[in-house]
């Protein structure tokens, strides 16, 4: 089909391409002349702020607000304000006046530069405030007592950072009819805050910065420092305020808010600008355009449509003609020929249906031969289906007793492979146990377990058949004195002398009680029967019965035991972290945090309840093998060599001669591969991806962490919001596509619990 592919699609991708380069065409027209000439001639406001020094200015009143914040917690005396309160704030404030005065003076662009000091010390407001007047500042009285009010607008200068416990960058706010713009900073002494210091910058040259020549008509500009509004040109509703403090907090370029676009820009000294600028704006002059161009469209593809139409009409042609010749044979009338001639694929498709006729002609003289043996055939098949069917009756009536017996084998089978898992816990075992015994006796009506307290107190348990909130506790006779485990009853007071019980069971002519005691817990399984012949009683059941309690006792055994063990296992597992840590005292303050860290996040990512759990004993036991290197190389201040490196590398290997894999399966498996990185970088095997055992990942992730936030021979400490930073984009050394997706994505979401998990257990 070739030839006909190429009739038919070398005119339509012929016409597409002509099309598209048309309308390629006007849109870059368009765009040149309307949308990128208002963009590139736009004047840069970064710029215009970098040439008038805003960075610095701020960076300048920043970093004196943190000099006078220095300079009093290392003069401050808080003993003596203890002692002496007013008379020494007095003092002080001599001695530190100067020290603001020069501040004020030496620093471009600030209005004002002030100190405040919590009126709680003593009771009385004492501040040191120099304001420019002219070319000079002036000190300002002090501030009266009642003006300290937390519900005043005009005092978020002075509580906000009190609030927070840190810097804020404040306004534009008025304050006794001036707007300010302010930088305060809390100022501690031994963790309690003493005073408030803060700059104020000044507003007019915000004001003559931002109230030049604006590109649009409707251009609002607004400065954002965190979640506040510095500055704002702008006279935009709440809603969009709102919308745009959270596109700066997520760090978004460019957003459309409804009928506004919002351009972000990040200054060098960590504000955000905003300009908002109306959507009419840029579209006003798109609109006319954009209709030339869907007219234009339109006729070309019409054109386009019947050019290709009619080139189709005569492609087809000849499959008209085969089709009037397929019409005749289907009538019966085989002589018609379907030969057809033409330059193309259509008359070999023409040669093999005249080809197919003819075969087709000679296939059904051969039918029609072998139709007649086949009735012949079907005549004596249907006497021997008749006796067949009678066979297959008495067949499906033994395979329903079969199968029945069969699915009794297949639950007491699955019953015991359970029991061998020793997780299996014991409310589930005891749930099958009964579920198993119910559907197996198909007689049993219903089955109440009890635990049996001082051999004469049955404590409903569990139920199948009733609902438990219906049994109640019962005192029964003696009638476990007796050395066997099954006891049947006829009446239900040879039991107890409960009346309640002895009223609920009076009908009930068969039940069973069965004994089951175990180590530290004796059980009572109560069953009775639907059976109303008193002298009902079939061998079979107590076998049944008999069986179960076996398979009861020895399932608790084996848990307890299984239990101990774990207990010991875990045990064993502290004791080799406690040798890591004697061996490396860094390490060893470092592995309790990766374990508890693991498990959030392992709980995090839904792994199933033994994952956590043992994620949790064993990430500890990941850096075990350094016990086998060297003090000299753990602890060496600065970089590693080559050589020392390739030491240092073996510890996951040297896991191997202390970790068993029966015993410590994920244990070895996180030491080994927690250095293996996702994207097949890491070591000691260059394994990625699923390669990697998911508790290795897992544990490679927080050991990252914990190591970039911990203080080593060979680098500080570091805060949280730049471990994170670096998880997330990388530092050159940590790359993000050295983690699963997935497992960052959860880190991501839960990193404020892992936090605080990290200070809490510094």
């Amino acid at each position: 089909m070739k030839k006909i592919k190429n009739k038919i699609t070398l005119p339509i991708i012929v016409s597409f391409i002509i099309l598209m380069l048309i309308i390629d065409i006007i849109i870059v027209f368009i765009f040149n002349t309307q949308i990128k000439t208002k963009f590139i001639n736009s004047v840069s406001l970064e710029q215009k702020l970098e040439s008038y020094g805003i960075d610095s200015n701020t960076s300048e009143i920043e970093s004196k607000t943190e000099s006078i914040e220095d300079y009093v917690k290392s003069t401050f005396n808080f003993e003596r304000l203890t002692e002496e309160k007013d008379e020494y704030l007095t003092e002080y404030e001599n001695f530190l006046e100067p020290v603001i005065k020069n501040v004020a003076e030496t620093t471009e662009n600030n209005d004002s530069v002030y100190i405040h000091f919590l009126p709680e010390l003593t009771g009385n407001t004492h501040d040191i405030y120099y304001k420019k007047a002219g070319n000079e500042y002036i000190r300002q009285p002090e501030l009266e007592k009642e003006e300290y009010d937390i519900n005043r607008s005009d005092m978020t200068w002075y509580f906000d950072p009190i609030i927070k416990g840190s810097s804020v960058w404040t306004g534009p706010y008025q304050w006794k009819g001036e707007y300010y713009i302010s930088y305060t900073k809390p100022v501690f002494d031994d963790g309690k805050i003493i005073a408030v210091v803060g700059m104020d910058y000044l507003k007019n040259v915000m004001d003559e910065l931002l109230s030049g020549k604006q590109e649009y008509e409707k251009e609002n500009k607004i400065l954002i420092n965190g979640t506040k509004i510095i500055y704002s040109l702008a006279e935009v509703s709440n809603e969009y305020i709102d919308e745009i403090i959270n596109l700066s907090i997520k760090k978004v370029d460019f957003a459309q808010i409804k009928n506004k676009y919002i351009f972000i820009s990040k200054l060098h000294n960590g504000w955000d600008y905003v300009n908002i600028i109306d959507r009419s704006e840029i579209l006003s002059s798109l609109y006319y355009t954009l209709a030339y161009i869907a007219l234009i469209a339109l006729i070309i593809i019409l054109i386009i449509v019947i050019f290709i139409t009619e080139k189709i009409s005569i492609i087809l042609k000849p499959l008209d003609i085969i089709t009037e010749k397929v019409k005749k044979i289907n009538s019966e009338n085989y002589s018609e020929s379907l030969l057809i001639k033409t330059d193309d694929e259509i008359e070999i498709v023409s040669e093999a249906l005249d080809k197919m006729k003819e075969n087709l002609l000679f296939s059904m003289k051969t039918i029609n031969e072998k139709n007649e043996n086949i009735n012949l055939r079907n005549e004596e098949l249907t006497a021997s289906n008749e006796e067949l069917e009678a066979q297959n009756n008495e067949l499906e009536n033994l395979y329903e007793e079969i199968f029945k017996l069969s699915n009794n084998l297949k639950n007491i089978l699955n019953l015991m492979s359970n029991y061998d898992n020793k997780k299996f816990e014991i409310d589930d075992f005891f749930r099958e146990i009964i579920y198993n015994i119910f559907n197996i006796i198909p007689e049993s009506d219903e089955i109440i377990l009890y635990n049996l307290y001082e051999n004469k107190v049955l404590i409903p348990y569990m139920t199948y058949g009733t609902e438990l909130k219906n049994i109640s506790e019962i005192t029964v006779k003696n009638i476990f004195s007796e050395n066997r485990q099954i006891y049947i009853f006829k009446a239900p007071s040879e039991i107890t002398d409960d009346k309640k019980f002895i009223k609920k069971y009076e009908n009930t002519k068969n039940i069973f009680m069965c004994l089951i005691n175990t180590t530290g817990r004796n059980m009572v399984m109560f069953m009775t029967l639907r059976e109303e012949d008193e002298d009902y009683y079939n061998e079979n059941i107590k076998d049944t019965l008999n069986a179960f309690i076996i398979l009861t006792k020895s399932f608790i055994t084996n848990k307890n035991k299984y239990d101990e063990l774990k207990e010991a296992y875990i045990l064993f597992s502290s004791k080799l972290a406690y040798i890591v840590e004697f061996h490396d005292e860094i390490t060893g303050k470092h592995i309790n945090r990766v374990g508890i860290i693991s498990a959030l996040l392992a709980e995090k990512m839904n792994m199933k309840k033994d994952f956590v759990e043992d994620i949790k004993i064993y990430a500890p036991l990941h850096d075990i093998g350094k016990i086998f290197i060297s003090e000299e190389i753990l602890n060496k201040k600065g970089n590693l060599n080559k050589d020392e490196w390739e030491i240092m590398k073996t510890h996951t290997l040297k896991a191997k001669e202390i970790l068993d894999e029966r015993n410590f399966k994920m244990a070895l498996s996180i030491a080994l591969y927690h250095h293996e990185k996702y994207d097949g970088t890491g070591y000691p095997y260059g394994i990625k991806k699923d390669e990697i055992p998911m508790e290795a990942q897992i544990v490679s992730i927080v050991d990252v962490y914990d190591a970039l936030r911990s203080k080593r021979s060979y680098k500080d400490k570091m805060s949280h919001e730049k471990a994170v930073e670096i998880i997330i984009n990388g530092d050159g050394r940590t790359n993000p596509c050295n983690f699963n997706p997935e497992i960052i994505r959860v880190f991501i979401e839960n990193s404020s619990e892992i936090k605080n998990i990290f200070d809490n257990m510094v």
